[in-house]
């Protein structure tokens, strides 16, 4: 699935089966026979302020993958205006 030189996005919200997989990814890349590299990344929705990464930040510095933190506060997600127009109400638009 991997072609030589791609670039892997790893998801990562800090949960025990994301931080697997990019542990695993990790791992794999150092023994794969195909050369590629990867990112982690992680998206903050904000809905209660913003998050502690910190610990992703430290492992991603451990295994030598550069991780990305796109904070998405302040963008309201599309259901949020799709329940406003249905509810008739007005406040979030």
């Amino acid at each position: 699935m991997i072609q030589p030189n791609d670039h892997v996005a790893v998801g990562v919200s800090g949960g025990k089966d994301s931080v697997a997989l990019l542990v695993a990814m990790a791992r794999y890349q150092k023994f794969s026979p195909v050369p590629f590299t990867m990112t982690a990344i992680t998206l903050d929705p904000g809905f209660h302020g913003e998050g502690d990464y910190s610990d992703i930040e430290t492992l991603c510095k451990e295994l030598e993958v550069p991780y990305v933190l796109y904070l998405t506060a302040g963008l309201v997600p599309w259901f949020y205006f799709t329940e406003a127009l249905t509810n008739g109400t007005t406040a979030l638009l």
